[in-house]
C-alpha cells in the first residue's frame, strides 16, 4: 500500500538542528519535503515570496500544513493550485485528505469515489482505501460494503484492506473473510491484525490454520506469539501426521529466541521418533547450531560429525565437514582443523568449500609459521581455484608467506598479479596497495565521451514522476516511472539510461540497482575489475555527498568510510530496517540513536527520525569517529560496528595484533565478511574521489 506522504530520503543540513538550518542551492523544498522537514517547508516558501504562488509550491505548502495538523489551512491552500492531468487528480487526493481530517467527511468520500477510477495507480490504490475509511467514519453502510467489496475484488495485497474491515464489521461471513485473508494474504500486516480481531469473535484455530498463523506470527516478528501457536499446533490431533514438521519449527524457532534446552528437548524428542525420521538429518544440523550458539564447540561437532556418518550421500554434508573443521580452527587447534579441511576436499573436490578448506590448511601452516609450506598452498591454488576470491585471496596470502621468509622481490612479483584484477575483491585491492599499485585503473587521459540511449526526460511518465518526487513523493515517484518504463530498459545502454532518470528523482536505491543490472550486463566472470574509474563510480556512488562531507568534517573522518560503512550496511535505502530493528542508512538501532542524539544535544528525537538520511549520516559518523577513536583501525572499527565493541578485544588477543591475521580469525562468519567488504568499498572510494580526512576537498 502506498503511504500518504513520505519521510526520509534526503535531509538538507546534517550539522545544525532543523530550527537553524539555512536555505541550499538545490530544491530546498523538496528535500525537506522527503526528509519530513515540514517546518522548514514553510518557512523556506515563506522565504522565496517571488514564487511562493505558483501551484507546486502551493501544492508543497498544502502538504506541509497537512502533516503540521492543519487540514483547513491545507485545503484552502490546495484549492488554489490550478492543474491538470495527473498533477490534478493528485491535489484532490491530498484536498480529499485534509477534507476527512478536518471533519467534511461527507465531501471527502464523493471526492475519493471519483478517483478511485484514477488513471494514475498510486492515487487510484490510495483512493479506494480512503473511500473505505470514509465511509466507515459516516457510518454508512452501503458505501462502507461497497469499498469493502471493491477492495476484495482486487488480486493484490491491498484485498486484505477490505476483508480487515469486512472482519472488523463483524459481518456474517467474518470467518471466511478471516481464512482467506489467513490462507492467502498471510504475508501482510492486515493478517496480523485480522488475528485479533478472529479470536475477539471468539474463533480458534485448528488444523493446518494453526500452521498457518505461526509461520505468520514469525514473519511478523512477534515470535512469543509464534511459540504459542506452535505448541498449540503440536497439540491438535488432527495434525498428527505434521506433528514432526512442527516440532522442529518450534524447535528451529525457540533456538533463534536463546531459548537453548527448550529447543533441545524438543530436538531430542524429534531423534526419539521414528514416525519423524524424514526430519532427522535437519534435526542434527539444528543440534549443532544451537550448540555452536551457546559456544560449545565439541558437542558443536559431535553432531555435525554424527550427521555426516549417519547420511554420507547427504547434500549438506560438506557444509557439515566444514563447519567441523572451523570449529577446531575457533578453538585453535589447527592439527584437527587440517585433517578435517584435508577430508573435505578429498571426497568433495568440486564443492566450493573445497577450495576454501584448501586455502584454510595453508593459513592454518602460516599460522604455525611454516611459511614455506604455506606458500606452496597459497601459490597452488592462486593460479588453479575456480571461485575468483578464493584466487584472489591465496594470490595476497602467497605473498605474504614469501615476505614472511625474507623474499621481498618474490613476494611484490606475487601481489602484482594478484593486483591486475583490483578491485573485484578485498584480497586483490590488498595486494595493490602491497606492491604500490593503484587500487583502480588511472583515468583515461581521453575518456570516451558516454551517450545514454535516451534522456531522462524521454522516459515515459518521466515529467509526472519529477513533479512528484518534487512534491517529496518518492514512493509514487518511484511507481510512475517505472511503470511508465516497463519492458524498455533490456540493453546495457538503456538500464544506464534509466538509471540516470532514477537518479535524478533523488530515488538512489532504484538507481543503483539499475547501475548493477547494467554492470553485469557489463563485465565477464572477471567482474568488474577491467572497468575505468568513471564506470566503477557508477556502482561506488557519492550519494548523499553534501551530509557525508559536513558530518565527516565535523567528526574529523574521512568521508570514504563514511561511504563504505553506507554503502554495505543498506545499498543507500534510507527506509531498510533489518530483523534487529537497526534502521535507515548507516543502520542505527534505536537505543543508539537516542544515545547518540543526546550527545549531540537533538531535542524531540524519535525512532522514525533515523529514516531522515541527513539525521541517520549524522547519528552514524558520530558513533563511527567513537569507534575510531577507541580502536584506531577501520577493520576493528568495522568489525565493532558489526558486531559490538566487546568482540573486537578478543579477537585482537586471538591475532597477537597481527591485522591479516585477525581478519581471518573473527569468529563470525558474517562480520568476517563484513569487514572486508567496508575495508574494499573504503580502499575504492578513497581512490575514486580523491577526498582528504576531514571531508574538504
Amino acid at each position: 500500500m502506498y503511504r500518504l506522504l513520505l519521510g526520509a530520503i534526503v535531509c538538507l543540513f546534517s550539522c545544525l538542528p532543523p530550527a537553524f538550518a539555512a536555505p541550499d542551492p538545490r530544491d530546498s523544498v523538496a528535500i525537506a519535503l522527503r526528509a519530513g522537514r515540514y517546518h522548514l517547508v514553510e518557512r523556506l516558501l515563506r522565504a522565496d515570496s517571488d514564487s511562493s504562488d505558483s501551484a507546486s509550491n502551493l501544492i508543497r505548502r498544502g502538504i506541509a500544513l497537512l502533516h503540521l495538523g492543519n487540514p483547513r489551512a491545507a485545503d484552502s491552500v490546495l484549492a488554489l493550485a490550478k492543474l491538470d492531468g495527473v498533477r490534478a487528480a493528485c491535489r484532490d487526493y491530498w484536498r480529499a485528505t485534509a477534507q476527512f481530517l478536518a471533519g467534511d467527511a461527507a465531501r471527502a468520500t464523493e471526492e475519493f469515489e471519483r478517483l478511485c477510477q484514477s488513471e494514475l495507480a498510486p492515487v487510484r490504490d490510495s483512493a479506494q482505501v480512503w473511500s473505505l475509511r470514509c465511509a466507515i467514519a459516516l457510518g454508512d453502510g452501503g458505501r462502507t460494503e461497497r469499498a469493502i467489496s471493491r477492495l476484495v475484488s482486487r488480486s493484490d495485497d491491498l484485498a486484505a484492506v477490505g476483508l480487515l474491515a469486512k472482519m472488523r464489521r463483524g459481518a456474517p461471513d467474518w470467518e471466511e473473510a478471516w481464512l482467506v485473508l489467513l490462507r492467502r494474504y498471510y504475508a501482510t500486516r492486515e493478517a496480523y491484525e485480522g488475528a485479533f480481531v478472529a479470536e475477539s469473535l471468539g474463533w480458534r484455530g485448528s488444523g493446518d490454520d494453526l500452521v498457518v498463523l505461526a509461520r505468520m506470527y514469525v514473519r511478523q516478528d512477534d515470535p512469543a506469539a509464534a511459540v504459542q501457536r506452535w505448541y498449540l499446533a503440536l497439540e491438535d490431533t488432527t495434525l498428527a501426521p505434521r506433528r514432526p514438521e512442527i516440532r522442529y519449527r518450534l524447535a528451529e524457532l525457540l533456538s533463534t529466541q536463546r531459548q537453548y534446552r527448550e529447543a533441545e528437548q524438543h530436538l531430542r524428542a524429534l531423534l526419539a521418533d521414528s514416525s519423524a525420521q524424514s526430519f532427522w538429518p535437519s534435526t542434527m544440523r539444528l543440534y549443532a547450531l544451537v550448540e555452536r550458539r551457546r559456544n560449545n564447540e565439541p558437542r558443536t561437532r559431535y553432531w555435525e560429525r554424527r550427521f555426516a556418518e549417519t547420511y554420507p550421500d547427504h547434500e549438506e554434508v560438506p557444509e557439515a565437514i566444514w563447519n567441523i573443521a572451523m570449529s577446531w580452527d575457533r578453538e585453535g587447534n589447527c592439527t584437527e582443523a587440517v585433517k578435517v579441511y584435508e577430508e573435505l576436499a578429498t571426497r568433495f573436490p568440486e564443492h566450493p568449500r573445497a577450495e576454501q578448506g584448501e586455502w584454510r590448511v595453508g593459513f592454518c601452516a602460516y599460522r604455525a609459521r611454516r611459511y614455506r609450506e604455506a606458500q606452496r598452498e597459497f601459490s597452488r591454488l592462486a593460479r588453479s581455484a575456480r571461485d575468483y576470491v578464493v584466487a584472489d585471496q591465496a594470490g595476497y596470502w602467497s605473498g605474504l608467506s614469501l615476505y614472511a621468509q625474507g623474499w621481498l622481490d618474490e613476494a611484490h612479483r606475487e601481489w602484482d598479479r594478484a593486483a591486475a584484477y583490483s578491485p573485484r575483491s578485498y584480497y586483490a585491492i590488498a595486494s595493490a596497495l602491497a606492491c604500490g599499485r593503484p587500487v583502480v585503473p588511472p583515468e583515461d587521459e581521453r575518456p570516451i565521451a558516454r551517450t545514454p540511449a535516451r534522456q531522462p526526460e524521454s522516459w515515459p511518465n518521466y515529467d509526472d514522476a519529477r513533479w512528484l518526487s518534487s512534491m517529496g513523493q518518492t514512493l509514487w515517484a518511484r511507481a510512475v516511472l517505472t511503470a511508465g518504463a516497463a519492458g524498455m530498459a533490456q540493453s546495457m545502454d538503456e538500464m544506464e539510461a534509466l538509471a540516470d532518470a532514477f537518479e535524478s528523482l533523488a530515488d538512489y536505491p532504484t538507481a543503483l540497482a539499475w547501475r548493477w543490472r547494467a554492470m553485469w550486463r557489463r563485465t565477464t566472470e572477471d567482474r568488474y575489475h577491467e572497468l575505468p574509474p568513471d564506470l566503477l563510480r557508477r556502482v561506488w556512488p557519492d550519494f548523499y555527498r553534501d551530509e557525508v562531507l559536513a558530518a565527516a568534517r565535523q567528526n574529523h573522518l574521512d568521508p570514504a568510510l563514511v561511504w563504505a560503512i553506507i554503502r554495505v550496511e543498506s545499498v543507500f535505502n534510507p527506509e531498510v530496517t533489518s530483523q534487529a530493528d537497526a534502521r535507515g542508512l548507516m543502520q542505527i538501532v534505536p537505543a543508539t540513536g537516542r544515545a547518540l542524539a543526546q550527545q549531540l544535544r537533538i531535542d524531540g528525537f524519535t525512532e522514525d527520525d533515523l529514516y531522515d538520511p541527513g539525521l541517520n549520516i549524522r547519528l552514524g559518523t558520530r558513533y563511527v569517529a567513537q569507534l575510531l577513536g577507541r580502536f584506531k583501525k577501520i577493520d576493528l572499527v568495522a568489525a565493532a560496528y558489526n558486531a559490538g565493541p566487546s568482540n573486537v578485544r578478543r579477537w585482537q588477543s586471538a591475532a597477537d595484533g597481527d591485522h591479516d591475521v585477525l581478519r581471518e580469525t573473527i569468529t563470525y562468519s558474517e562480520t568476517r565478511r563484513y569487514v572486508k567488504l567496508v575495508l574494499r568499498n573504503y580502499l575504492i572510494y578513497r581512490s575514486l574521489y580523491h577526498i582528504p580526512r576531514g571531508g574538504t576537498r
